[in-house]
């Protein structure tokens, strides 16, 4: 197994997961209807995210042609260090 090989072998996993988010995140821009027109914020965390430099792009690609080109919202992406850490601070806070 050579290193082309391997390097194949990620490059399409990684699409592939890229190809599931972007699915799963079309599947909630279109059942959401934002005011105005107003973009969609998506908040992007995880070690995935934050450690593969292309795997965010691939997601937002993938959305604009199949989401944002055909008339669904705009998905805005923003991203937040430790958002999981705030946010379950913040569950705590309010129990």
């Amino acid at each position: 197994c050579g290193a082309a090989f391997c390097c194949a072998l990620a490059d399409g996993i990684l699409q592939r997961a890229a190809l599931f988010a972007a699915s799963m995140l079309a599947a909630a821009a279109a059942r959401s209807t934002p005011a105005g027109g107003l973009p969609l914020c998506v908040c992007a965390e995880g070690t995935t995210v934050n450690r593969t430099p292309t795997f965010l792009a691939r997601i937002r690609t993938l959305l604009e042609r199949e989401v944002t080109e055909k008339g669904g919202p705009v998905l805005e992406f923003v991203t937040l260090e430790d958002a999981t850490l705030a946010g379950s601070a913040l569950a705590a806070m309010q129990a």
